[in-house]
């Protein structure tokens, strides 16, 4: 907003990050909110958290796109519920959500794993991201995955 066209290369340059690189069925890049960083109600790190992801994932082809949201409290400013893969921040750590999509056929996302530290939620979005690259048909959002392997299945493979 407010940054004029020609400027947009050098602002990319001055923040050190390629220029949006992750389209189509893929990861897409991670949403974070400020968490404990600039904000007051932020419980954990969100942003360190999703640099993290992002640097690790961004771009990896999936079955269907995939969403990150990474909110630093239970707040979710990242609509973490709405997303393929989301972490919200508690007291006691990040809770993860996966499943959520925000279409014309809205799904909240399940709950996965809560108290988590930022190394556990890296390790439980890589086993579910390889998992799901595995398991996940061509095509597939990750609520329809959740929906076809069910929950139960998904927290056997993925906590093991």
């Amino acid at each position: 907003m407010g940054i004029k066209g020609e400027d947009v290369e050098k602002i990319w340059a001055d923040l050190g990050m390629d220029p949006a690189p992750a389209t189509g069925l893929c990861v897409r890049s991670v949403q974070a909110c400020p968490g404990t960083s600039f904000c007051k109600f932020g419980k954990q790190d969100s942003l360190s958290l999703a640099v993290q992801l992002d640097r690790l994932f961004s771009g990896m082809s999936l079955p269907n796109k995939f969403k990150m949201g990474i909110s630093g409290c239970p707040l979710n400013c990242c609509e973490s519920w709405m997303r393929d893969f989301g972490a919200f921040g508690k007291p006691n750590g990040f809770s993860v959500v996966i499943g959520g999509n925000s279409s014309s056929i809205p799904h909240i996302g399940k709950l996965l794993a809560e108290d988590l530290t930022g190394e556990e939620v890296v390790a439980i979005a890589t086993k579910l991201i390889n998992y799901y690259r595995e398991n996940g048909k061509n095509g597939e959002r990750m609520w329809k995955f959740v929906e076809r392997m069910g929950l139960e299945e998904i927290k056997k493979a993925i906590l093991a």
